[in-house]
């Protein structure tokens, strides 16, 4: 998706205005591989990976998540996101 999705044209500028943070669950450290872990699974209710999500900044609820998908499936999840 980084590569392939999140450079294409339409999906550079739909990503202008959302703020990225990215969580990996990848450590040597078992404590934060755990809390990724859970924090993902309290998020999204999976641990499959690419998973994306978008939190509403104010009131910390999930608006919309999505896993790999084409180039218009993730532009269809960043606009539920922004309403539109």
């Amino acid at each position: 998706m980084e590569e392939s999705i999140f450079p294409k044209p339409a999906v550079a500028e739909a990503l202008e205005d959302v703020i990225e943070v990215r969580m990996h669950y990848d450590h040597n450290v078992e404590e934060l591989k755990d809390n990724a872990h859970d924090l993902q699974v309290r998020l999204v209710k999976s641990i499959g990976a690419p998973m994306y999500a978008l939190v509403d900044p104010e009131t910390e609820e999930l608006i919309a998540e999505a896993g790999y998908t084409s180039e218009e499936g993730f532009l269809e999840f960043l606009h539920k996101g922004s309403g539109e």
